[in-house]
């Protein structure tokens, strides 16, 4: 038993001190306990010794392994701790508990109150400490990192597309000559380049052409339905369109541009120099909206040219890697699948339209052109597992997964199955350019599998709902900062406020990412994810909003009736 005398305060102050302990939650032990940490909270208020007035007492489930009581006798407050030493780390809770009291003892307001431990605090900064000097040194854009790969690798394969190869000479002079054609056409920075192309050459040459011109390149997926492809090219506003879309399709005021490499002449002038800032729009990715529309998002310079040199200098692409191209234009890895072996000299393998869904085909492409990289979705890994035979994929040597929550009976068939490749499980949101963390798998690592620890120059904050830090093993919300949050929205500045909140924790002033997701730090400082905080789900790697699933529910004439269950996110229907 504990005592400890806070010291004069109003009266009644006691009921509102044991309402605001409400929001601690114990770190369960790891592996995740069964009982979940409660604290049982008492409050009574002695009015010149007449005795009791009254109980008040919050549970947050059975099994409390900490009781608190709050006596309130002739102004003073009287706090007792009752607590199982067995069930708490008796230092860091008392460390947290003191950092509580003290607080009100100074008469701090409750809604400032931080309940961290110094030990926490400082777990929460180690953490975060992912500054490099990259970022303020040399802020060098997308376009000069990858041009300084190319210059170093001419003759080596750049792509190979269905068994033809493209060296980085000449991939280098179509890119060079379709990017002074945009350029004469308009493109320039904070202009909006649509790429409307199957994966394959042309494809990868109009996204390096796009990024020259300082413009920002916005794939949009052929897979993609008419009707979406006109909204997104219609929302996005882009000055030109490169590929063979119909003429119902370009928005108004747009030009089309078509790809005819055969038909250009080649050059062996250096590129332009183009001055795109650092803030600049990269890259334009639409995602799923709760309006029942899609979004845009705008990702910049620093944010994309972050991530591909902290992936290279994490992961070290060689110039005699091979990087399997099977992503989505829709999905964000498809940048990194895109531009990272630029940047080393490695060669791009690239499946054809549609093979990233057949695992089969793969398997066997991973094979016949010795991939030794490739992202694949956590939904996608088992049946591609499936696929693979003993002796299978032998060149193989890093296979990221993201997109989804990836599970441990996943990770470890993976493991299991491919047993000399290094697996590494990717978090990041579309509003965040392409991963904002990392986790090295392995079988070892019990019934969790973790999002990881930051990526370089990127902040990971677990926060409630006042933004303060939470303890460790608390759940609350990620919040998303550094180098790779997005600008935001494109033409939506109250979604964008919305979801993009001043940072309090940095001096500077810079930005946070709501993400939406829910999520408690570890004992390691490694991120676990429990879940959405609201009803976006996942298909495949593919953010859903269930709002846009309702709206076209609505504008379906045959559709009379619809009923959203919030619980079972689930819509009911009645077809007539």
């Amino acid at each position: 038993l504990l005592i400890v005398p806070v010291g004069s305060l109003e009266q009644g102050r006691g009921r509102e001190f044991a309402a605001a302990c409400a929001r601690w939650q114990r770190q369960p032990a790891e592996p995740a306990s069964a009982v979940d940490g409660t604290v049982l909270f008492g409050h009574r208020h002695s009015a010149a010794g007449s005795g009791p007035d009254g109980w008040a007492t919050t549970s947050s489930g059975e099994g409390s392994a900490v009781w608190l009581t709050c006596v309130e006798d002739k102004g003073q407050l009287e706090v007792a701790f009752e607590y199982d030493l067995r069930d708490l780390d008796e230092a860091d809770w008392l460390d947290r508990w003191r950092g509580v009291l003290s607080a009100l003892a100074a008469d701090e307001p409750l809604c400032s109150i931080s309940i961290l431990s110094s030990a926490e605090r400082e777990l929460a900064a180690q953490a975060n400490d992912t500054g490099t000097g990259y970022r303020f040194l040399d802020a060098a854009t997308p376009a000069e990192l990858i041009g300084r790969g190319i210059s170093a690798h001419g003759t080596a394969i750049a792509v190979r597309a269905e068994g033809t190869g493209l060296c980085y000479l000449e991939l280098d002079s179509r890119a060079e000559v379709l990017s002074r054609r945009l350029r004469a056409a308009g493109a320039a920075p904070e202009q909006v380049v649509a790429i409307h192309l199957d994966r394959g050459p042309d494809l990868v040459s109009a996204v390096l052409a796009t990024i020259r011109t300082g413009a920002a390149f916005f794939c949009v997926d052929p897979s993609y339905p008419a009707e979406r492809i006109r909204y997104m090219l219609a929302d996005a506003h882009p000055s030109l369109v490169i590929g063979e879309t119909t003429d119902d399709l370009v928005p108004p005021g747009a030009r089309r541009i078509s790809v005819l490499p055969e038909m250009d002449s080649p050059t062996t002038a250096a590129p332009m120099a183009v001055a795109a800032a650092p803030a600049g729009a990269s890259y334009i990715l639409y995602t799923s909206g709760s309006t029942g529309l899609p979004k845009g998002v705008v990702n910049t310079n620093e944010g994309l040219a972050n991530r591909l040199r902290s992936m290279q200098e994490t992961y070290t692409l060689r110039a005699d890697d091979r990087v399997l191209v099977k992503s989505p234009t829709s999905f964000d890895v498809s940048v990194r699948e895109v531009l990272w072996p630029l940047m080393a000299g490695a060669t791009q393998v690239v499946a054809r339209p549609g093979g990233h869904q057949d695992s089969a085909y793969l398997v066997e492409l991973i094979e016949q052109e010795d991939v030794t990289v490739m992202h694949i979705v956590p939904s996608q890994l088992g049946p591609f597992l499936d696929m693979v035979r003993p002796g299978s994929c032998p060149t193989l040597r890093y296979l990221f997964s993201g997109g989804e929550a990836l599970t441990p009976e996943l990770r470890d068939r993976a493991v299991e199955v491919l047993p000399d490749v290094e697996l590494v499980n990717l978090y990041g949101p579309t509003e965040a350019v392409i991963d904002v963390s990392a986790a090295r798998c392995l079988a070892a690592d019990g019934p969790v599998v973790t999002i990881g620890t930051p990526v370089a120059n990127t902040g990971l904050r677990v926060l409630d709902s006042g933004l303060r830090e939470l303890p460790r093993g608390c759940p609350g919300e990620l919040y998303i900062a550094g180098a790779q949050v997005a600008r935001g929205y494109l033409g939506q500045p109250s979604l964008t406020a919305e979801r993009f909140v001043p940072d309090p924790f940095d001096p500077v002033g810079g930005r946070m990412y709501r993400s939406g997701d829910r999520v408690r730090r570890r004992r390691t400082g490694e991120i676990e994810y429990l879940g959405r905080a609201d009803e976006q789900v996942k298909i495949r790697g593919v953010r859903v909003e269930l709002g846009e699933v309702e709206a076209v529910l609505r504008n379906t004439p045959r559709i009379r009736e619809d009923r959203k269950s919030t619980r079972l996110n689930s819509s009911h229907i009645t077809i007539s």
